[in-house]
């Protein structure tokens, strides 16, 4: 069962409707309900501690001093996620008590299925939208091998033969696990013609002009000296390192930990607002459509 939550997990986060792990991001430690352990070999290991603790919603691995110490912490309790060096986290479903299912209404039922375990209904709320809980009947309930997906599971009821939980997603992944762009020839006062040497980059793999940051199509925070944020408008001339421009073409969003779709002008992609800062889902460029993904220090409106 851990091969299935980690294993599978560590995909791109646009593509889970609910996404279970996250690199560079864990949650605050509380060392009155809290447990860490060390000499832990692997995430895996850490995962099926986590999962054999009953009361375990979240874990962290984590490697120290060039990798020499490890240690695995182990969450009962998940707040507001916060950044961390060299570590990887998960959470794992909150099984409701034995015999216990969601006190939900046929409003309240997302979809059904039929499934061999209770874990493969997990993993199938875990791929449906708007999903928060399921409940699995046994193969001698009166409902054998169904599968329950909820909307909503606010209350509890007494079930036979089943087995219920709430899944325990984690929003916006891509706010600690990106990709960082801090050229100081990315920022909106930079002018590539202001010196005939200085080249002209571009975003794209592969170019003669690739911009030394460039990674390909990714999630991708912009940082110092390049700047804290994209412009929402054209920079124009040959600022940005660049004669053609990348800026968002409008205004970035003001809900928190929600990806909205955008134009980047000749790009489309998406902005996450973050805590403090903004991430971007950066496309690579084509050939017939260069351009550059600008940054600017200038407060945003």
């Amino acid at each position: 069962f851990v091969l299935l939550i980690i294993a599978a997990a560590f995909i791109s986060c646009s593509e889970q409707a609910c996404p279970l792990t996250v690199r560079g991001g864990s949650w605050p430690f509380d060392f009155t309900r809290d447990t860490f352990h060390q000499a832990v070999s692997s995430l895996d290991q850490c995962g099926q501690m986590c999962l054999d603790d009953p009361t375990c919603l979240a874990y962290t691995f984590s490697k120290a001093f060039d990798n020499i110490m490890t240690y695995c912490y182990l969450f009962r309790h998940l707040g507001e996620m916060v950044e961390c060096d060299n570590c990887e986290s998960g959470t794992v479903p909150a099984y409701l008590s034995d015999g216990m299912s969601c006190a939900a209404g046929t409003e309240d039922i997302l979809d059904e299925a039929t499934t061999q375990t209770a874990e493969e209904c997990w993993s199938l709320c875990l791929e449906t939208e708007g999903c928060v809980a399921f409940t699995w009947f046994k193969a001698d309930a009166l409902f054998p091998n169904y599968c329950f997906l909820y909307v909503s599971c606010n209350d509890e009821r007494a079930c036979d033969s089943c087995v219920s939980g709430r899944v325990n997603c984690i929003p916006a992944p891509q706010c600690f696990d990106y990709m960082v762009l801090n050229e100081e020839t990315r920022n909106d006062k930079f002018r590539a013609d202001q010196d005939t040497s200085i080249t002209q980059y571009y975003d794209m793999i592969g170019s003669s002009n690739t911009s030394p940051g460039w990674r390909g199509t990714g999630y991708y925070r912009m940082m110092p000296p390049a700047g804290l944020y994209m412009p929402e408008s054209n920079p124009g001339g040959y600022y940005c390192g660049t004669g053609i421009h990348c800026f968002l073409n409008g205004k970035h969003p003001e809900e928190l930990f929600v990806e909205t779709d955008v134009s980047f002008y000749y790009q489309e992609g998406t902005v996450t607002k973050c805590d403090g800062y903004f991430v971007y889902y950066l496309k690579d460029d084509s050939a017939s459509n260069w351009c550059r993904y600008c940054a600017t220090s200038e407060p945003i409106n």
